[in-house]
C-alpha cells in the first residue's frame, strides 16, 4: 500500500518560519531539491522538514496540501503577509497553474 505524506519545511532561524508545504511519497520527502526560491531560502536560513500528515488516499493528501499552503500562507504570490517558496497553491491543480511573467521572473532569481 502506497503512503502519501504532506510535509512542511521550516527555517532554522531563532523564530522558525514555515516556507514550503509539499505532498509526496517517502522518496519526495527525503529529496531536498524543490525550486530556485526554495534553494535560496534553505541556503540563507537553513531548514528542517516535518511530515505532518500521512494517508493512503492521494486525493486527500492533495486536499490537505492545498489547504495548508493557504493556511500557512507559503504561496510566493499570495500578497501581503504571505512568504514562502510554493510556486502554486498546491493540490492537483498546481501542475497546470499558469505562470505569470512576474512569477517566472521571481523563479529565475
Amino acid at each position: 500500500m502506497k503512503l502519501f505524506y504532506v510535509y512542511v519545511d521550516w527555517t532554522n532561524e531563532p523564530k522558525p518560519r514555515r516556507f514550503y508545504v509539499g505532498k509526496g511519497t517517502n522518496d519526495r520527502i527525503t529529496c531536498v531539491e524543490r525550486n530556485n526560491l526554495h534553494s535560496k531560502i534553505r541556503k540563507k536560513y537553513g531548514f528542517h522538514r516535518i511530515a505532518i500528515f500521512e494517508t493512503t488516499n492521494e486525493d486527500l493528501a492533495y486536499t490537505v496540501e492545498y489547504k495548508l499552503i493557504s493556511l500557512f500562507r507559503t504561496y510566493v504570490h499570495g500578497g501581503n503577509g504571505w512568504w514562502g517558496a510554493n510556486l502554486d497553491l498546491g493540490g492537483r491543480g498546481g501542475l497546470g497553474t499558469p505562470k505569470q511573467p512576474e512569477h517566472r521572473e521571481k523563479i529565475k532569481q
